[in-house]
């Protein structure tokens, strides 16, 4: 009998949430409300958040690096260093302090790309101008010391190859691209 790839992955993720748990690194109440969907070359997860809940999507967001696609440790922490950034960037600036704070994580290989698609459905989000906000942003050269904020998105450009911002409509959505497999 051939062995389900996916079935073993979904096992192993699953006692990699209970190990979690009793380790005391994952919130029960937190994971009970967060919605994980993948396939074998996919992975995603939908919750409510805060922004002191980001350590515990960020043990998620690890492993499925490592033990779902396989990446080299060094790939991963650049990975994890723009999962934070956008994750934090949308829990602190997309949404109004009154309003549930829900995004969509999702991890896609694709042949030989990573592809990290963030939604929101933040009002502050749809703003017209961070589309021009990040389009300013360079590559090459970090933001000016006196230019307030930016860093983070200089990272994220650094990191990835390739970055989209999409907001309106009833979401707000950043897909950014990274080749990480060969």
């Amino acid at each position: 009998m051939v062995a389900n790839p996916l079935i073993e992955r979904e096992e192993r993720y699953g006692a990699f949430l209970i190990q979690q748990l009793n380790q005391g690194k994952l919130n029960r109440a937190f994971l009970e409300q967060m919605l994980h969907h993948f396939s074998v070359h996919r992975y995603c997860f939908e919750t409510v958040a805060e922004r002191t809940d980001i350590h515990f999507m960020r043990a998620t967001v690890v492993w499925v690096l490592q033990e779902w696609f396989d990446l080299a440790n060094e790939t991963v922490d650049d990975l994890i260093l723009v999962y934070e950034e956008v994750v934090a960037n949308v829990l602190r600036h997309s949404y109004q302090a009154h309003e549930a704070k829900w995004l969509r994580y999702c991890l896609i290989r694709d042949q030989r790309d990573l592809i990290l698609t963030v939604v929101d459905r933040g009002a502050a989000g749809r703003n017209p101008a961070l589309v021009e906000r990040f389009a300013s942003i360079s590559r090459e050269g970090r933001p000016p010391l006196q230019h307030r904020g930016g860093l983070g998105l200089y990272l994220m450009k650094r990191i990835m190859d390739e970055i989209e911002y999409h907001p309106g409509g009833p979401e707000n959505i950043i897909t950014m691209r990274k080749v990480c497999f060969a």
